[in-house]
């Protein structure tokens, strides 16, 4: 069986099952032998379906990139403001970290490493996120003196660094506090006096981004 022969529908729901696959398990670490045996079908099939191990991770990190691009402008449409958008954007992300397998992270930059447009392709949130940010400005709850674009790379270089928690921050340091952390340090950045009035309301309906865990 090949691409061709298969149904719109049927193909979708395939690369979706091998995707849910490796966000559990890691891209490097999942075997064509592994994905076979879990979906019950034969690896020859998979083969004559995606041709190779790396076409099928195009395939996967597409349908990554679709999914999470498609759920951020669903949520930016269904918010009050760019604010309350920002929040519930980075609210999605922070629970596709908490269970995805950092290994899948990890490889997915791996393999966008080697395409010329790795920072476009491995980052599909950039150009909507931006449009909010740009869209804030225009309404006067995003600072206009400031750099916006260096801001956001910013904090995109400490997002990247939770990859390597592991090895970085000491085990009683969830990674969902850091990404708290840096988010909240992003907004608070970027807002205006006005903005910040907005910001202050808006975290008053997820406590869980501002506990406090001060130790003296």
């Amino acid at each position: 069986m090949t691409k061709e022969e298969m149904t719109c529908e049927n193909y979708n729901s395939l690369v979706n099952s091998i995707l849910e696959i490796m966000m559990k398990r890691g891209i490097s670490t999942t075997t064509m032998d592994q994905l076979a045996s879990t979906l019950r079908i034969s690896k020859r099939t998979l083969y004559e379906i995606f041709l190779s191990k790396d076409k099928l991770v195009d395939e996967i990190l597409k349908s990554y990139i679709i999914y999470v691009r498609n759920n951020q402008l669903s949520i930016a449409e269904r918010s009050q403001n760019v604010i309350d958008a920002l929040i519930k954007i980075f609210i999605f992300s922070r629970s596709l970290l908490s269970e995805i397998n950092l290994d899948f992270y990890r490889d997915m930059d791996t393999h966008f490493k080697f395409q010329k447009d790795y920072e476009e392709t491995a980052l599909p949130y950039n150009r909507h996120m931006l449009e909010l940010i740009r869209e804030g400005i225009r309404k006067g709850l995003i600072r206009n003196d400031i750099d916006y674009l260096i801001m956001y790379k910013l904090m995109l270089i400490q997002m990247n660094f939770l990859k390597k928690m592991d090895t970085i921050f000491p085990p009683e340091i969830s990674i969902l506090d850091v990404y708290n952390t840096i988010f909240l340090g992003f907004m608070r950045g970027i807002v205006s006096p006005a903005g910040m009035s907005v910001l202050d309301s808006c975290l008053g309906n997820y406590p869980d981004l501002t506990k406090k865990n001060i130790s003296v």
